[in-house]
């Protein structure tokens, strides 16, 4: 059987929002040298309060 890909796919890379000065070369090297990881929390948006609570279930 010979196989024929439909669909080539690049590399994938997800980082944390806090990660800083990161940026993939077009060769897929990663240059870590001037990465930092920034200390702030992280934000967070306001819970809707329209939104149902999902949390336990009820008869």
């Amino acid at each position: 059987k010979t196989i024929l890909p439909l669909v080539a796919v690049p590399d994938f890379a997800a980082l944390d929002l806090r990660v800083r000065n990161w940026s993939p070369s077009a060769w897929g090297d990663w240059r870590l040298g001037d990465v930092w990881l920034d200390q702030s929390e992280p934000f967070v948006a306001p819970r809707d309060a329209r939104a149902k609570s999902l949390a336990g279930a009820r008869p």
